[in-house]
């Protein structure tokens, strides 16, 4: 018996992968050095599998020992230090002279949900901005269509005032019209090496104005040492300047916002990646709708009033065309918007 119990701690130690041997009750006795990766903790053997992801699993252990059932696959999540991860799970039984084991291969499929996701994301929004273009293109043309009447009747004389409305409108209709276009014009970002933090602080100063009216405090968070990225400037400029000025719009008066720049060495947007470079933009205003939460990237869709919410769009499609994303989340009563690109 010895023995047996001997040869399933060498197999483990050896394997490659996350495997891991657990008993009736759902402790862990074995873990080879791979699930470390998954869970960095000081010791895995001893614990209970419920404790890394739930009661699920255990429940699925003690079936696989109780009835013989040859093998489960699920997945589930869990979070760790390093963030939440999405794991596929292989249960199946192992054979010993005494109590009845179960084994686990556990595998990180984080990466491979996330692109499905992104692929997903972009599929929709390039059906919007296939709809938000035929949509303005038909707009277009009357929008100028009525200026070029308010200039003969101002040329005839007569309704000043009335022409003067209908031109402010009209010039304000097609200002949305040009906005909303230029989101659905496909572009080709013209790349070159690039600091982030030069970026960062150009939007800020374009933004200084605003951000001292509503006496908006900034909290800085970089770190040394993050390597220059290829991008466009200009697009990218603009991008982030949409982001801070959507979080300087969603705080209250004496408010504050922060700007934190990480890089994520375990993250992955692509296969063969070094990194990813993250920007995280918070405000303390109030939460996101729980409907609008999901379509926040969405074109026309806004919390506030007088706004085209036409610029989160705008800055999802430059950090979509750069090979990146944005995500939005709530914690601790921030609106958090993490800005993603490859290094």
């Amino acid at each position: 018996m010895e023995k047996g119990i001997d040869l399933i701690r060498e197999l483990v130690s050896h394997y490659p992968h996350s495997l891991m041997v657990v008993n009736g009750e759902g402790r862990i006795l074995y873990a080879s050095p791979a699930s470390y990766n998954l869970y960095p903790v000081g010791r895995i053997e001893g614990c209970n599998i419920s404790a890394f992801m739930g009661s699920e699993i255990l429940k699925k252990v003690k079936e696989v020992i109780s009835t013989g059932v040859s093998f489960i696959n699920l997945e589930g999540w869990f979070s760790n230090t390093r963030g939440k991860k999405k794991v596929s799970v292989d249960i199946f039984p192992v054979e010993t002279q005494s109590d009845p084991l179960a084994g686990m291969v556990l595998r990180d499929i984080s990466h491979y949900s996330t692109l499905l996701e992104m692929e997903e994301r972009e599929k929709l929004t390039r059906s919007l901005e296939d709809l938000v273009k035929r949509i303005f293109s038909q707009i277009q043309p009357i929008s100028t269509g009525i200026l070029n009447i308010c200039n003969y009747l101002e040329e005839t004389g007569g309704f000043s005032e009335e022409i003067e409305l209908i031109k402010r409108e009209a010039l304000r209709l097609n200002r949305v019209v040009e906005e909303a276009l230029d989101l659905a014009v496909d572009s080709h970002p013209g790349k070159m090496r690039v600091n982030i933090y030069k970026i960062i602080e150009n939007a800020l100063s374009s933004l200084s104005g605003y951000i001292e009216d509503k006496r908006i405090a900034l909290e800085r968070k970089y770190i040394p040492g993050v390597p220059d990225l290829r991008a466009d400037p200009l697009e990218l400029f603009k991008a982030i300047y949409h982001v801070i000025r959507n979080a300087v719009d969603s705080s209250p008066r004496e408010g504050k916002v922060e700007i934190e720049v990480v890089v994520d060495y375990e993250r992955k947007l692509h296969p063969g990646e070094r990194a990813v470079l993250e920007i995280r933009v918070c405000d303390y205003g109030n939460e996101v709708p729980e409907d609008l939460k999901e379509k926040i990237f969405h074109p026309f869709v806004t919390t506030k009033d007088g706004h085209t919410g036409l610029g989160l769009s705008k800055a999802y499609k430059v950090f979509r065309e750069h090979g990146g994303d944005i995500e939005y989340r709530r914690e601790d009563e921030k609106n958090i918007f993490v800005m993603r690109l490859p290094l």
